[in-house]
């Protein structure tokens, strides 16, 4: 590939005299290979999205021989190795270098690409994030999460080639009649990409139970009154009503409603009255109905002294008509009569023989 070539000559007369030159010829050493026209020596690519696991192959050695041509016609081979830093090579910041050798037997020289990156990419969802759930017939203090998904249960339906974390907060609204819980995860890598959006997950419900009587309430019906409609017994205090009653979330509230009056005949009547019991959730409202009944079972009375009466005649024939009307009785007798729940004009009067 290099040094020098002498060449000694020696010329001669024909009268024997003679003379000797002397030639050295130095060889100098050939260019090196160099890149062919149109080649390009591949660019360093150190902003890969990607694992370290999965980072992408380098140029093979007879792909990089092809991009030399060497003088003389020279042999060109390449040989390769790697020459990465050992402490590059997490997903989150890795790093390698490959050194090519090549020579063309006289010319020897190194040249390296370098690959780095990192992961870059947010974790795939492969699975299928989980439904809400509706309608727990709860208080909304006593609201069960425990069927809400754990970190654990999301961090499986993700995949990365970096440690996946979830973690989660929630979020609690509403009150005992209408409530949500919402579970917000936030499912991300080690290299901290995160997944957009971010998963959610609710269960929501409700007291769905009524007000109930306590054990051993009577409601107060009011049956069988011998009293006139009028002093019929007045409805019972909504407080009254309240004490009977309790609800598993909140306090019972009484509402009166009316009086629903079936027959106001003193000779027998019947109403009911009306009364809303309420835990704070219209959908538990509940009616209750008292029914009350009674009947006037006092005789008119009368005060005074019967007069007596003398009729002449022959026969019952002669005697007057009997009286008919109240007033009528009143005069003949001498009597005051009333009662307790007619008016005197309303009194009647039958009479017989």
């Amino acid at each position: 590939c290099s040094g020098t070539k002498t060449y000694t000559y020696t010329y001669t007369d024909c009268a024997g005299l003679s003379y000797q030159w002397t030639y050295t010829y130095t060889i100098n050493k050939p260019s090196e290979p160099t890149l062919a026209s149109g080649k390009s020596w591949p660019a360093d690519q150190l902003d890969i999205n990607g694992c370290y696991s999965a980072l992408p192959s380098f140029p093979a050695d007879n792909d990089i021989k092809e991009l030399f041509t060497a003088f003389c016609d020279k042999q060109i081979s390449v040989s390769s190795e790697e020459v990465s830093d050992d402490t590059k090579t997490d997903n989150c910041d890795w790093q390698m270098t490959r050194k090519y050798t090549i020579t063309d037997g006289c010319n020897t020289f190194d040249r390296t690409i370098t690959y780095g990156g990192k992961d870059q990419s947010a974790p795939v969802l492969n699975g299928t994030l989980p439904g809400n759930i509706t309608g727990q017939n709860s208080c909304f203090a006593d609201a069960d999460d425990s069927q809400l998904k754990s970190a654990d249960d999301i961090k499986e339906l993700f995949d990365d080639c970096s440690g996946i974390i979830v973690t989660y907060t929630d979020n609690k609204t509403g009150d005992n009649c209408n409530w949500t819980i919402t579970r917000t995860y936030t499912v991300k890598d080690e290299c901290g990409n995160t997944y957009t959006p971010a998963p959610t997950m609710s269960i929501s419900g409700g007291d769905q139970n009524k007000p109930q009587l306590k054990d051993g309430s009577i409601l107060p019906t009011n049956e069988g009154q011998t009293v006139c409609f009028s002093n019929r017994a007045a409805a019972p205090a909504n407080n009254v009503i309240k004490a009977l009653y309790e609800d598993d979330c909140s306090e019972v509230t009484v509402s009166y409603i009316d009086e629903t009056v079936n027959e106001d005949n003193n000779c027998g009547w019947s109403s009911t009255y009306n009364y809303t019991i309420s835990d704070g959730c219209p959908a538990n409202d509940i009616t209750v109905n008292l029914p009350q009944s009674g009947a006037d079972n006092s005789a008119p009375t009368y005060t005074g002294t019967m007069k007596n009466i003398t009729q002449e005649g022959c026969t019952t024939a002669d005697l007057p008509a009997a009286a008919s009307t109240i007033d009528a009785l009143e005069t003949v007798t001498g009597l005051a009569f009333s009662d307790n729940c007619t008016a005197h004009a309303d009194l009647t009067v039958s009479s017989s023989d």
